[in-house]
């Protein structure tokens, strides 16, 4: 028989980012349904997430590979540092704690305002040698 994985053993859940994802689609003004993000990810970055899927993950019920991670980040204009729970929307580093693993209502707003639509967009990177 499979073994839970290690994130599934320390929260009871298959991924990290299902809770902030959520908070993030719903923050949009307008709101973002799930079919609507299933096409914004494919149109955005080619990969097929289905409204299913999406569900599963915001749920804790799937987990999430890491360029489904990528994607959803590309297609919701979010660092992807944001969605794992590293930082807050401005960019700031959150400090890491294991409770970051089963986020509370406070830690994934944070940055977040009511009044305030969700733009953060992915921060400019330079090649390197």
């Amino acid at each position: 028989m499979r073994q839970p994985s290690a994130i599934r053993r320390l929260q009871g859940g298959s991924n990290l980012i299902g809770t902030r994802l959520r908070a993030v689609r719903k923050a949009r003004r307008p709101k973002i349904s799930m079919e609507s993000l299933a096409k914004l990810v494919l149109d955005r970055t080619g990969i097929p997430l289905t409204r299913a899927i999406l569900l599963k993950v915001e749920a804790n019920l799937r987990s999430v590979y890491d360029y489904e991670v990528v994607a959803l980040s590309i297609a919701l204009d979010v660092d992807v540092r944001y969605l794992l729970g590293l930082q807050d929307l401005d960019g700031r580093p959150l400090p890491f704690r294991y409770d970051f693993i089963n986020p509370t209502p406070d830690m994934v707003h944070e940055g977040m305002s009511e009044d305030q639509p969700v733009t953060s967009p992915l921060p400019e990177t330079q090649p390197s040698d």
